[in-house]
């Protein structure tokens, strides 16, 4: 069966969220437990007994099965049980609610209006969920890669970025979040306001001031804060192109979901290099990869169609 383009690259987008988790980490009794809400939400029948056929269906993988839907899945489940019981609000029937997803497919991004009025705009290869309606106990919301949040103020709803690698917590504010599955590292960096951000696995609570970054790499479990000139982390809104001293992998990610294209690194001599480079508005991907190329004198590529080579 064909698919269309954008249900394809949705799919590999959340294809990287599964291959990314990291199952071990996950306390056995919590996964038990998410597990349990989970099957109680989806496999009750009308009489509210619960059949026998629900764990059976996630045969041996059911733990990551369970993993997967912690984040984003029993979240929002867990948010829609609050707030459907919660004394302040009143009785609603669950197929009221209903769980957006935004996805910007590669070489494009996407504006998104949240239901409390933020605003949120998707990098390209991005996908944002969220519940149609928020619960009265916070606002959340799931990023799988990078988005510019500016936040609505609201001092009795606070509003939470959830990534599979930290948490972000904030009232009204401007930011953004890059955290690509494939990328070596996860950035979070502040405009205005004042961000609190968790770190999986890490029991410090992280302030971020405005122009602050956070840094986290996943593969050594290290955290860094830099000082950094924030406007430049989100020049892609705008069309523009930027390698902050990035590692040369993840500046191929970068043009691979820019431009459309799958880049096939056959030397490894580039391991080592990082970019730093800024290009303006709609550059063409050979310019990009010709200004690279002054950069790494025995760089070479070829492009054919949709696909790079780099050699």
């Amino acid at each position: 069966m064909l698919y269309p383009v954008q249900d394809r690259e949705r799919d590999e987008a959340l294809r990287q969220l599964w291959d990314g988790l990291e199952v071990s980490e996950c306390r056995e009794d919590e996964v038990e437990r998410n597990l349990a809400v989970v099957e109680d939400m989806l496999f009750k029948d009308k009489s509210g007994n619960k059949p026998a056929v629900s764990r059976k269906l996630f045969g041996g993988d059911w733990k990551k099965i369970a993993a997967i839907w912690t984040i984003p899945f029993v979240m929002l489940c867990a948010s829609a049980y609050f707030y459907f019981n919660s004394p302040e609000s009143a009785p609603l029937e669950m197929a009221q609610v209903s769980y957006v997803q935004h996805y910007a497919s590669e070489g494009t991004h996407e504006q998104v209006e949240l239901p409390d009025g933020s605003q949120v705009c998707l990098n390209a290869g991005s996908m944002l969920m969220y519940p149609s309606t928020f619960p009265s106990s916070g606002r959340w919301v799931y990023l799988v890669g990078e988005a510019y949040f500016d936040v609505a103020k609201d001092e009795k709803h606070p509003f939470t970025v959830s990534t599979g690698f930290m948490q972000l917590h904030v009232l009204g504010t401007r930011f953004n979040v890059s955290a690509y599955p494939k990328d070596s590292q996860i950035k979070a960096t502040l405009e205005t306001g004042r961000v609190m951000i968790n770190v999986r696995g890490d029991s410090v609570n992280y302030y971020l001031e405005p122009n602050d970054q956070l840094v986290y790499t996943p593969r050594t479990g290290k955290v860094e804060m830099h000082s950094v000139s924030a406007s430049n982390f989100s020049d892609w809104r705008r069309g523009e192109l930027c390698f902050n001293d990035i590692t040369f992998t993840d500046a191929m990610y970068l043009l691979e979901r820019s431009y459309g294209v799958k880049i096939h690194i056959q030397n490894s001599s580039y391991d080592g290099q990082r970019l730093r480079a800024h290009f303006n508005r709609n550059e063409s991907l050979g310019t990009v990869l010709q200004i690279i190329k002054m950069m790494i004198p025995y760089f070479d590529y070829q492009i054919v169609g949709k696909d790079v080579y780099i050699e």
